[in-house]
C-alpha cells in the first residue's frame, strides 16, 4: 500500500470513528440519560425483561419488580 493510500484510510478510519463516537443529535442530550442505553429482550427464569447493559441497577421509574444479574449488565423485568 503506497502511503497515499494508508494516510487515506486512516483519515477515512478517524472521520467514521468519530461519527459513531459523537454523533451530531448528541450535543442536545443528556449523555447520562436511561434511555441512550441500548436494551435487549432477556430472561429470568421464565420472565421476560430488558438488559441492560453495564449497569447493576435497574433504572428509576420504570417500575421493573426485581432483576437478575447477567453478563456484563442485568436483566430488569416486570
Amino acid at each position: 500500500m503506497s502511503h497515499q493510500g494508508f494516510l487515506f484510510f486512516i483519515c477515512l478510519a478517524a472521520l467514521t470513528a468519530s461519527s459513531i463516537a459523537f454523533p451530531l443529535d448528541a450535543q442536545s442530550k443528556d449523555m447520562n440519560d436511561d434511555r441512550l442505553v441500548k436494551r435487549l429482550s432477556c430472561a429470568c427464569g421464565s420472565k421476560g425483561g430488558d438488559y441492560w447493559i453495564m449497569r447493576n441497577q435497574c433504572p428509576e421509574g420504570a417500575n421493573y419488580s426485581d432483576k437478575c444479574d447477567k453478563t456484563m449488565g442485568i436483566c430488569c423485568y416486570y
